[in-house]
């Protein structure tokens, strides 16, 4: 037994183990953008070509692995709108979009290979794929507060120390007692502390809240929802959504003609967030990137709610939705 153990005294935690984490074989590191810094620093390319709609948080990890960024756009489909001419050295990264895009992850594999990294960080359930690295952000997905799962082929040769993050759950916890609104401002400190976090292997205690959790009832209850809100709002969904092949996705993208829709929502206690505002500023986003950012609803599907959350929306969405323009 080991003697540093301690033994007796008071409880912590019990979140149970369920022994179904379909990531049990990734690396488990502190972040998804420090899975990414992971893979440039292991890597070294000359430039990592990614996408103008994107988040800021991951331009990071090449600041600090000094890797020049080139950026490409992505047309309607959320797919990358001219093919991009890499060096020898260089890579690619693409984002797994909501989770909607795998068959077109697996055609970039097939094409890139070596040279590609997939960003499932809305795409938790997507499998990892022969290319240099997929990524996943557990937090968008599950009540923890940091974390990431690398699959990747290079490796670095120094041990990193574990993170600790029980520091960071006062908004988890919070919410189950007061709800939401009234931790936001915890929330949000949250998130700032993953920047500039030191790249080490993910927390004792994220690791043991994801542990704890049942992830094909997770990925069924999704599947579900997204299902519903698209059998109800596809019609009206500006965005060209292909259901096949879709499971378990981080969110319904519906994009709205109705600039109003959001803040009506909102003040419902639908909560729907705008991904990313920073783009509106970028010299390389396009028009179309722009709209995405204004306009797209990330309506939620998780595994908290069910069917009658999910018509609670289409009520509030379709009383104004309209259907395309075929």
């Amino acid at each position: 037994m080991d003697e540093q153990r301690e033994i007796g005294g008071y409880f912590g935690l019990e979140p149970g183990r369920h022994g179904s984490n379909p990531h049990a074989a990734a690396r488990a590191l502190n972040s998804a953008r420090n899975c990414l810094l992971y893979v440039l620093l292991a890597r070294r390319p000359d430039r990592l070509l990614l996408p103008a709609y994107l988040c800021d948080s991951m331009l990071e990890p090449l600041r600090r692995a000094a890797v020049e960024p080139a950026f490409y756009n992505v047309d309607a489909d959320l797919e990358i709108a001219a093919e991009p001419a890499l060096g020898g050295s260089d890579c690619l990264l693409y984002v797994n979009y909501f989770g909607l895009k795998n068959d077109y992850c697996r055609r970039l594999a097939a094409r890139y290979g070596p040279a590609l990294i997939v960003d499932d960080s809305q795409a938790f359930f997507a499998p990892p794929l022969a290319c240099l690295a997929t990524l996943y952000s557990p937090r968008k997905f599950f009540g923890v507060a940091d974390g990431g799962y690398l699959y990747a082929d290079a490796s670095l040769d120094t041990a990193l120390e574990r993170d600790v993050s029980y520091d960071s759950l006062r908004h988890l916890a919070g919410r189950v007692d007061l709800g939401a609104s009234a931790f936001y401002a915890e929330f949000c400190a949250s998130e700032r502390r993953l920047g500039g976090r030191p790249l080490r292997r993910m927390s004792a205690l994220t690791e043991a809240l994801l542990n704890g959790i049942d992830y094909e009832h997770a990925r069924r209850t999704r599947r579900r929802n997204f299902r519903h809100l698209h059998a109800a709002l596809g019609a009206a969904n500006r965005l060209r959504i292909d259901a096949d092949g879709i499971d378990g996705p981080m969110v319904y993208p519906f994009l709205s003609s109705d600039p109003a829709l959001r803040q009506r929502l909102i003040a419902r206690k639908v909560y729907v967030a705008t991904y990313w505002k920073e783009v509106l500023h970028s010299a390389q986003a396009s028009a179309w990137e722009k709209e995405l950012v204004e306009h797209l609803l990330p309506l939620p599907i998780d595994q908290r709610y069910g069917e009658a959350e999910m018509q609670f929306i289409v009520d509030l969405v379709g009383a104004r939705a309209a259907p395309c323009p075929t």
